[in-house]
């Protein structure tokens, strides 16, 4: 017997319908079944979630249209761990196109617990994560960093993992959705969207709605021995669009590193310290540059002021380390000149 809305009073329920309501309950514990326990969906949503530390991977990233044409390719290789993390752009060998190598004439991008930070042949650039925004470090990791986030995050167009929350087979998460400039603080909406499981109860398509100036996408899954219960690769779908993103894990190694003496990610771990840079700290007045023993404010080279001296240590304790302590100096100096 049933609740009839439509009328006053009750009527028994036909056999049409019992079997429509056996059949969506069975359904429904059928897909609960399969994500209750299921290790394939649990590491998927740990690593969207950036809860699952990256040793190192290898990505290709290609922008075709649905008729075939290549739009545009990257190759990136990445890190992640507890908020620290590196990355670095590759391109074919020339002589070698299976070789992957640096991109000519790009730096390394990272950030450790506390600095984010750029390193090349010939400058270093360091700021405090906090100041960040509008630094060198902010403006040249912005697409390696955004090629690294959205691997990690299976194609969610999250800005910043750990943005995510799960919910059996839902999903919300906080998106960055417009700035109109970089100064200005940008704009989230809430994304929802919902994950569906294939035959052998692999996660193999996500899709979500607009939401702000985010587009409304579909997202579906590839999957070999590879990467054991991840997808070996991913496209994306933007509704409205001919566009479409695919990311390809060419390796991926999980795993923590111990980084607790270098306070996550540093330069050292990627250079050759041999060579001798330019460094240059990022404060939240102005970017100061290390030069013969003192510092003085970068690309000022007219009539530069010294702002102190720095005793110079050993570039091994590494390079986030050096500068921050600089920069302490400095600032500890300019407080002593004030009172004299």
């Amino acid at each position: 017997m049933r609740w009839n809305h439509f009328g006053s009073g009750i009527r028994p329920a036909t056999k049409a319908n019992v079997g429509i309501l056996l059949s969506i309950t069975l359904q429904m514990t059928v897909r609960l079944l399969a994500q209750e326990g299921n290790t394939s969906v649990e590491q998927f949503q740990r690593f969207a979630s950036g809860n699952e530390p990256i040793k190192e991977a290898t990505v290709y990233r290609r922008i075709s249209l649905t008729d075939g044409t290549i739009v545009n390719q990257d190759w990136v290789r990445f890190g992640y761990q507890d908020g620290s993390w590196y990355a670095q752009r590759l391109s074919p060998q020339t002589n070698d196109p299976s070789h992957l190598v640096p991109l000519r004439g790009n730096d390394i991008a990272g950030a450790s617990f506390t600095h984010m930070w750029t390193i090349s042949d010939k400058n270093v650039h360091v700021a405090e994560k906090s100041i960040a925004s509008g630094s060198v470090p902010d403006k040249y990791s912005q697409l390696p960093h955004d090629l690294m986030i959205r691997s990690i995050a299976l194609g969610i167009p999250v800005h910043d993992l750990g943005a995510i929350r799960w919910q059996n087979s839902e999903f919300v998460a906080e998106i960055v959705s417009s700035r109109r400039s970089e100064n200005d603080s940008a704009s989230t909406n809430t994304l929802k969207g919902t994950l569906t499981l294939n035959a052998n109860g692999q996660p193999s398509r996500v899709e979500y709605p607009d939401a702000g100036s985010i587009r409304g996408a579909v997202v579906t899954y590839e999957y070999d021995a590879s990467t054991n219960k991840l997808p070996s690769a991913f496209t994306i779908r933007i509704k409205g669009t001919e566009k479409l993103y695919r990311y390809q894990f060419l390796s991926l190694s999980l795993g923590k590193k111990e980084l607790s003496e270098t306070k996550g990610y540093v330069p050292t771990m990627f250079a050759d310290m041999s060579l001798t840079r330019v460094a240059t700290v990022w404060t939240n007045d102005r970017p100061y540059t290390v030069r013969d023993g003192g510092t003085v404010p970068a690309f000022d080279t007219s009539n530069p002021r010294r702002m102190g001296t720095l005793i110079f240590g050993s570039l091994a304790f590494g390079v986030i380390t050096f500068l921050a302590l600089f920069y302490l100096r400095r600032r500890t100096q300019v407080k002593q000149n004030k009172k004299t």
